[in-house]
């Protein structure tokens, strides 16, 4: 190899992951041969800011589908509500998700949407999320529902959709009969997601967008701003799940 005259762009990282990797470091970045060592992760983070169209258009495709599902979640909820069935969790998430291999309840969400759609590229990367009662355990990856009972209490549910290489998912809590102040809650909460999508303008800081929802929270309910997170959401529409 001749003496490094130019720059050579690495993912840094904390420890070793073998032997292949301290050779080819050793090799660019020790003695005469050493290049420059820049890192990679800033300039990919700027690559994955920008969207081609065809990365937008199957990403509002996977949006339309968590959707549909989120709907279809719902739906069977208020059924065992309404009709007081004692249904598992775990067998309500796979009512759902069957849906995906059945012609006649696919067919009809792929003809709802306003561009051209692959069915047999929809996917469910993880599995749909129920959970009721008061043990929750929200935005963590690696959850899944369990064989509690659902109960006519607090729900929450979540559903991470992909279609072709855009993965989109979203959560929902459900309050059956509130009182008075979680009601009033629920509802500013609401109001607070309207301002936070209003202010999501394409070109502007992600954070104009939070300071206009959190100073929206604070003028409603002080004390609730004050228990707000320091961001909206956990997820990247499109994180890779292996």
């Amino acid at each position: 190899m001749k003496k490094g005259s130019g720059k050579v762009a690495i993912y840094q990282k904390d420890s070793s992951d073998g032997e292949l990797t301290d050779k080819t470091t050793k090799a660019f970045f020790s003695g005469d041969n050493s290049y420059n060592r820049v890192e990679m992760k800033e300039f990919m983070d700027k690559v994955h800011l920008v969207k081609i169209d065809c990365e937008l258009d199957n990403m509002k495709v996977a949006s339309r589908f968590v959707r549909w599902t989120c709907s279809n979640l719902i739906e069977e909820i208020e059924n065992i509500i309404d009709s007081e069935k004692e249904i598992k969790h775990s067998q309500i998430t796979n009512k759902v998700e069957k849906m995906l291999e059945k012609p006649e309840h696919i067919a009809k969400f792929i003809g709802s949407l306003p561009q051209k759609a692959d069915a047999s590229l929809l996917e469910y990367p993880l599995g749909l999320l129920i959970q009721s009662g008061s043990t929750f355990t929200p935005n963590r990856l690696n959850v899944q529902s369990d064989q509690n009972k659902l109960t006519a209490e607090t729900i929450y549910i979540n559903a991470c959709g992909k279609y072709r290489d855009m993965n989109v998912m979203a959560s929902r809590t459900l309050l059956v009969n509130p009182d008075e102040t979680q009601k009033q809650t629920y509802i500013i909460a609401n109001e607070a997601l309207e301002v936070l999508m209003k202010n999501l303008v394409v070109g502007e800081p992600v954070k104009k967008a939070y300071s206009a929802t959190k100073e929206f929270l604070k003028s409603k309910d002080a004390q609730l701003a004050g228990k707000t997170h320091t961001n909206f959401g956990f997820g990247v529409s499109n994180i890779k799940i292996h």
